[in-house]
């Protein structure tokens, strides 16, 4: 989980950890605040809301960070100067591979795995995340 993030920021008293900001971000135009956590304890004590700050700090001026509240934490964000969006969309666990994979075979694609070099790279012309090997294409069936 941490070692995916590529921002995070922590909040310490002494040794002990007592909040986590977590985001995955391109810096320029979208940050995903993935986590924000304060320890029980210290909360109140506007942690948090450093946390957002300092994340905040290190983006692109015009770069907006969107996050998922949790349910107790849905009156927060507005304090903070979030905007409620209701365009927002989820798509939990593995329902893309299911749903894609049928719509496939529906509309009769085949979905073929590519074997060495950069699949996103043949595919799309972007480079491949790191480490990254056998995406599903999907690709026209011959005639």
């Amino acid at each position: 989980m941490l070692n995916n993030a590529n921002l995070t920021v922590t909040a310490w008293h002494d040794e002990r950890l007592v909040g986590i900001s977590r985001s995955l971000t391109d810096f320029t135009y979208v940050a995903y605040l993935a986590d924000l956590a304060v320890d029980a304890e210290y909360q109140r004590h506007g942690i948090g809301k450093r946390l957002i700050h300092e994340t905040k700090q290190r983006l692109g001026r015009e770069c907006t960070i969107v996050l998922l509240a949790a349910p107790k934490a849905n009156g927060y964000y507005p304090k903070l100067g979030f905007e409620h969006n209701p365009r927002a969309w989820m798509l939990k666990g593995n329902s893309l591979a299911a749903s894609a994979g049928t719509a496939a075979v529906e509309a009769g694609i085949a979905l073929a795995h590519e074997d060495g070099g950069s699949p996103a790279s043949r595919v799309s012309g972007l480079p491949s995340p790191p480490g990254e090997r056998g995406f599903l294409v999907a690709k026209p069936e011959k005639p």
